[in-house]
């Protein structure tokens, strides 16, 4: 028994380290998730400090100067100091002043668009301790891009079937003389000196292959040349925004609406939306959104243009004819214009102009494109 004298100190003795460690590493834990979620929240800070920025630019934006000296893709690798220095752009930045401890600063910027690019930083005194990733907001202006054909369709599985007497022609036509023509009536010959034009523009897939069944459609390189693409027309939409709704499980039949001094702005949101079987005459822009469908029908017209979103579908019924374009940003899942029956699908200039005077002229300062 003698020998055991002394064994239950060392136990505890024993059980007291452990404890410690224990102790000491829970305190290690603790000072370590302490710190990450003090640059967490301190990185969370810079990064609403760069939102707030951008807010700022946004509101200032009437009056931007536009820098072209620097790209995105420059701006993509600059931290705080460079992104504030003078001397990596053509202008000093444009600053907010932030509340306690934060700083923020925005630029606009000129590469192959405009943009509003701001950054933020947290600060301890003079050390910053934490900034945030640049924001980039796509600035935009309601202004109809360039177009080259009776149909646009971007995409490589673009493609269309016309049947019977159905004709769709780049041929520049005049629109009806009467806005509530009915029939056969609503049917207008080109000028004369447009009779025998080359008719190549009549549609216009610049991503479908030149050897394909459709490379007929490529227009001139004239044309090629003043298309702003895809993106073009997705910053004309958000410009546009939102216009009269059309939804299938609601209002689901289109009547005449817009005139040629106010044309209409047709937003078809969901379901299938029709134009009727009756005289039908529309005039301005008609929007199909993705996973909604649009029954261009009835037997009166159409002035202006039909925009396709991706996801969306377009399909012609009845003898209507269409004087403008067909805008269709849906080629990448397999989409076709379907042109049958007695239906006109013809380019119209004075159409088109007739939008650019109501719509571009009645619009002041930008929208927001995209914002990241």
């Amino acid at each position: 028994m003698k020998k055991q004298r002394g064994a239950a100190l060392i136990v505890v003795l024993s059980l007291l380290t452990m404890s410690l460690m224990l102790g000491l590493s829970g305190m290690q834990s603790s000072l370590v998730d302490e710190r990450l979620a003090g640059n967490y929240k301190a990185q969370t800070e810079a990064q609403m400090a760069a939102e707030q920025a951008a807010t700022e630019g946004w509101l200032q934006s009437s009056s931007a100067v536009f820098d072209d000296a620097v790209s995105l893709s420059d701006i993509l690798v600059m931290n705080w100091e460079n992104f504030v220095s003078g001397n990596q752009f053509s202008e000093s930045p444009s600053e907010v002043v932030c509340a306690g401890r934060l700083e923020c600063r925005y630029r606009y910027i000129e590469d192959g668009g405009r943009y509003i690019v701001s950054m933020g930083r947290v600060f301890v005194g003079d050390i910053g301790v934490a900034e945030s990733e640049p924001i980039f907001v796509r600035l935009v202006t309601l202004s109809i891009p360039n177009i080259n054909g009776a149909h646009t369709c971007y995409g490589e599985l673009c493609s269309y079937d016309s049947g019977g007497n159905s004709e769709l022609t780049g041929i520049d036509h005049p629109v009806p003389s009467n806005s509530s023509c009915n029939g056969g009536a609503c049917r207008t010959d080109p000028d004369e000196d447009e009779e025998n034009r080359n008719d190549v523009a009549q549609c216009f897939y610049p991503d479908t292959s030149e050897s394909g069944s459709f490379g007929h459609c490529k227009p001139n390189e004239e044309g090629l040349s003043n298309d702003s693409g895809a993106d073009g027309w997705v910053d004309f939409l958000a410009a546009l925004g939102s216009g009269i709704s059309y939804s299938g499980d609601q209002n689901n039949t289109v009547g005449s609406l817009g005139s040629r001094t106010s044309p209409a702005f047709i937003d078809v949101v969901s379901g299938t939306v029709s134009r009727g079987t009756g005289n039908v005459n529309t005039i301005g822009i008609i929007v199909v959104r993705s996973g909604a469908t649009f029954e261009m029908s009835g037997t009166g017209h159409h002035e202006g243009l039909v925009i396709v979103e991706e996801g969306a579908n377009l399909v012609y019924n009845g003898t209507p004819v269409l004087y403008g374009s067909i805008i269709s940003l849906n080629g990448s899942i397999d989409f076709d214009l379907n042109i049958t029956g007695n239906t006109r699908v013809r380019y119209s200039e004075e159409a088109v102009g007739m939008l650019r005077n109501s719509f571009e002229n009645g619009s002041s300062g930008f929208s927001i494109g995209s914002w990241r």
